[in-house]
């Protein structure tokens, strides 16, 4: 056998096994990651639409879960968000949701009758030092060591926020919750899809919208 041919055999031995382990590697990727993620998002819009039929909400195909309609008398919205592509949020900048954000967020709106309080409840953290603005202290340590309260109507605000509404914001673990153009907006990092945890979430949103129309 020529010295030519050797190489040439050696050469195509070596792509097909290069081939081979590339086949592998994308095989192993669906079997682990994408095959997963998949139904992962199956059961999630499962759940999601369940729930929208239940309390006689619009369920919305493609993309990600969103739920639209009327609960307890206002105009709700539930949808799973990716803030980096979302352009119906605060317009101005809040800490700890910056349009680079790649984590997914799981939000609630609801209709405000009345006019809203400026107000921004957001999860203390690395970016407190981006805003110098004052926080409320409210005096609760469990609520005031884990959340920052800004807004230019501080009596208002504290008797929306009260020691009810202060522990949900905390069991939900809630990342923000703003006013912002008539509504009031909740959001809680990641994908929920548990019947009994959106109900709870959509709860509290229209909790926080009673009580902003009451102050």
């Amino acid at each position: 056998m020529s010295s030519d041919l050797s190489t040439a055999l050696i050469v195509i031995g070596f792509l097909g096994v290069m081939c081979l382990g590339v086949l592998i590697v994308f095989g192993l990727g669906y079997l682990f990651i994408v095959r997963p993620n998949i139904e992962r998002t199956k059961v999630v819009n499962q759940n999601w639409e369940a729930f929208a039929r239940e309390k006689g909400l619009a369920f919305a195909r493609g993309g990600y879960p969103k739920l639209d309609g009327t609960y307890r008398g206002r105009e709700v919205r539930l949808a799973v968000v990716n803030p980096r592509y979302d352009f119906d949020g605060p317009t101005r900048f809040t800490p700890g949701q910056t349009s680079s954000s790649r984590i997914m967020l799981t939000r609630a709106s609801a209709g405000i009758k009345d006019d809203a309080p400026d107000l921004t409840v957001y999860k203390r953290g690395l970016l407190d030092n981006l805003t110098k603005d004052q926080d409320l202290v409210l005096g609760n340590e469990a609520f005031d060591t884990k959340f920052r309260v800004l807004s230019g109507s501080p009596e208002r605000v504290k008797s929306i926020l009260t020691p009810e509404i202060q522990a949900a914001l905390v069991e939900r673990q809630i990342s923000l919750l703003a006013s912002h153009k008539g509504t009031i907006q909740l959001n809680a990092v990641g994908i929920e899809s548990r019947k009994e945890v959106l109900e709870a979430f959509l709860d509290l949103a229209c909790r926080i919208a009673e009580a902003i129309e009451r102050s």
